[in-house]
């Protein structure tokens, strides 16, 4: 009797740990229940895996950044903690509380639903699909420039700096640092994401720590199919 009871313990735990919701990625954000699907003046969040995330509208762009809010993020069951947050304009996601906690429940694969202060906020998951990828095998610095397909692109970049330590930075139009790494070498692959939303191009720079340093680097190249990503959010919500 108590194996069976254990076992049903245990089953119930790890159903309810199937159903947490899964929300990094990128996601159009409907915060005032309107029609979004025909026009561009929509918020996207993106929330990375390694804590942080970004909000961010071309429509307020000021000619050169069209980030609104950054700031962290935590997972709990289905709630996910908004804290750190530090907005640029007066768009802001909700509300300007120092901490945001909503909780999802999930309304079909590609959408997710929250109550808060009395409305609905849907989350409309957006998708990316690789078009490119470019590989780079060398040894000493590297400064190159890659043009961008589209400005609604994100990007994987993976490196591999075998036995020398070297460093890696990522920069958007008009050498604004996007991302670096320390002076490391790395035994395995590291992969980091890059929010390339709204930039027509990236500058690589890689800096050796001797010129005959040995380095692998793979540019993944995905574009944000968010026309694509409505239509098919459209066909599902109106099966419901």
């Amino acid at each position: 009797m108590k194996t069976k009871l254990l076992l049903l313990a245990m089953l119930l735990y790890l159903s309810g740990r199937a159903q947490n919701i899964d929300y990094t990625g990128s996601w159009a954000v409907n915060t005032v229940q309107m029609e979004i699907f025909s026009g561009d003046c929509y918020d996207v969040l993106t929330i990375k895996k390694d804590g942080q995330y970004t909000l961010q509208n071309e429509c307020y762009d000021d000619g050169n950044d069209p980030i609104l809010e950054t700031g962290n993020w935590k997972q709990s069951g289905n709630a996910i903690f908004f804290f750190n947050r530090k907005m640029k304009t007066n768009i802001e996601l909700l509300d300007t509380k120092e901490d945001l906690k909503l909780i999802g429940k999930r309304k079909n694969p590609k959408t997710i639903e929250f109550y808060y202060n009395g409305k609905i906020i849907e989350f409309y998951k957006l998708i990316d699909e690789p078009i490119q990828t470019i590989l780079f095998n060398g040894t000493g610095q590297l400064d190159t420039l890659i043009q961008l397909p589209s400005q609604s692109c994100n990007i994987d970049l993976c490196y591999l700096f075998y036995k020398e330590a070297d460093s890696l930075s990522v920069f958007l139009p008009k050498d604004n640092l996007m991302h670096s790494t320390p002076m490391e070498s790395t035994k395995i692959e590291k992969c980091i994401p890059i929010n390339g939303m709204g930039s027509e191009n990236i500058r690589i720079l890689l800096v050796p720590s001797i010129d005959d340093s040995k380095w692998r680097l793979k540019v993944r190249i995905k574009q944000n199919k968010i026309n694509e990503s409505f239509k098919q959010i459209r066909r599902e919500n109106s099966k419901n």
